[in-house]
């Protein structure tokens, strides 16, 4: 029997293959706080949390990724599944410090 993939393991899977957009938003937040794409991606490979947190005005299920930053600070991460004509992909929306 397959075992369907968590959340977290799709977000990783997709941000393996480079399927991931960033928001204005996400970009702007990420410079502001002085944080670097390699922040985000130790988060998403050793994340301490992933929860369910809504859907977005769109009505995808909007994820909470929770964990370290390479640069050691705690951080929070706002981001969507979602599909296009190549498949999966992950929509990042903010992050911020916790």
């Amino acid at each position: 029997m397959k075992q369907q993939p968590t959340p977290i393991m799709s977000i990783q899977r997709a941000l393996k293959k480079d399927r991931v957009r960033l928001l204005p938003h996400f970009r702007e937040r990420l410079s502001h706080r002085g944080l670097l794409w390699l922040d985000v991606v130790a988060v998403i490979h050793a994340a301490r949390e992933a929860r369910a947190d809504g859907t977005d005005r769109f009505g995808r299920e909007r994820w909470l990724i929770a964990g370290q930053a390479a640069s050691a600070f705690d951080i929070e991460i706002v981001c969507v599944i979602d599909y296009d004509q190549s498949g999966e992909l992950v929509v990042f929306i903010t992050l911020y410090f916790v």
